[in-house]
């Protein structure tokens, strides 16, 4: 069992990765542990995402069971989507998902208003849970809860085909429609990190190669997604920028998004993306969750991390990471073993 010794040189080594130096210890980050931080707390997921003082109360046992260095909220992806009318699943064990999408049109759009996340829907859940983790922990861990970029908030609100659609038949509408969830992410974000927020995961993955062009990309999505990460960074937050992307010619115009750190997908070779990319921003991520993490072994883990450790982190601005978020399913052994891993144990 891992011990917990939460450091206090925590904001010290982000910020010495973000600048892309070495930072003394390599945070550790793992991402999406939410159904983890319920299930350690034997709590349905329901209560974990409805309820403020449970999401904060099965955060500080993950934290203290694996010696985590942040509280990565990433409860699921539909928190600001919700209060404009989206109908929604409601699971008991599972994260939420989209049951209906809103019809893409003029007249949904001009209903739209920004909701309010002190008041709005679960909004104020994520808010308030960041305020307990803050007066538990102080400066000891780092905060992270995620957000839309412009581009992918469309595509959680109207669905992916109809905006695949739109870029051709009606561009001029989906840019109308960009701008208001442009509006409406630099409020949340700055929202999330007045309320005690350190880092915000603007996750894009809509905007990725797998859908659209670098052209399309470039115009339709990276400089709304750049204002929102302006806007954050202006708040005083910090913004990795995750598409999970491994396509180097997308990742080079993802470094214009504005994000102090940008996530690698696994397939990439991370030797030429630093080669090619990592003098102009801090790179995290390419591990595979699925195929390393979830179905390897721990000494296939401890290899491949310090593989990565000695080829790409220890030429700075790189932090060890996975590539996407861990299944909950991953066997306690080899989520230890990236741990430690990562660590340097």
């Amino acid at each position: 069992m891992i011990v917990s010794m939460a450091r206090k040189n925590i904001n010290r080594d982000f910020a010495t990765a973000i600048n892309l130096g070495i930072p003394e210890q390599m945070p550790v980050l793992p991402i999406a542990l939410d159904q983890f931080a319920a299930q350690l707390s034997n709590v349905s997921y329901r209560q974990y995402s409805t309820d403020a003082d449970i999401l904060a109360e099965a955060w500080n046992k993950v934290i203290e069971r694996f010696d985590l260095d942040w509280a990565g909220i990433f409860i699921d992806d539909l928190l600001e989507f919700e209060p404009l009318g989206i109908e929604v699943t409601s699971e008991d064990q599972i994260p939420r998902a989209v049951k209906k999408y809103l019809p893409a049109t003029e007249g949904i759009l001009a209903d739209f208003r920004i909701p309010d996340p002190e008041t709005d829907g679960r909004m104020k859940v994520n808010l308030e849970a960041q305020r307990l983790l803050r007066q538990h922990w102080g400066e000891k861990i780092l905060i992270c809860s995620s957000i839309a970029a412009p581009f992918t908030a469309l595509t959680l609100a109207f669905g992916i085909v109809p905006i695949m659609t739109l870029l051709y038949d009606r561009p001029d509408f989906l840019i109308k429609s960009v701008k208001f969830f442009e509006e409406l992410e630099m409020l949340w974000g700055q929202a999330l990190v007045e309320a005690g927020a350190d880092v915000i995961w603007l996750g894009d993955c809509s905007a990725s190669s797998r859908f659209i062009s670098v052209d399309t990309y470039e115009k339709f999505a990276l400089e709304p997604a750049a204002r929102v990460a302006e806007a954050i960074k202006r708040a005083g937050g910090n913004v990795i920028y995750h598409a999970a992307e491994n396509k180097l010619q997308h990742l080079k115009a993802m470094v214009q998004a504005g994000g102090d750190i940008l996530t690698i997908a696994e397939y990439a070779d991370m030797n030429l993306v630093k080669d090619e990319i990592g003098s102009d921003i801090c790179l995290m991520g390419n591990l595979d969750c699925i195929k390393l993490i979830l179905n390897g072994t721990p000494e296939e883990i401890e290899n491949e991390i310090k593989k990565l450790t000695e080829e790409v982190a220890l030429r700075g601005g790189y932090i060890v990471n996975t590539a996407e978020g861990i299944p909950v399913q991953v066997p306690i052994e080899n989520l230890e073993a990236m741990i430690n891993a990562i660590r340097g144990k």
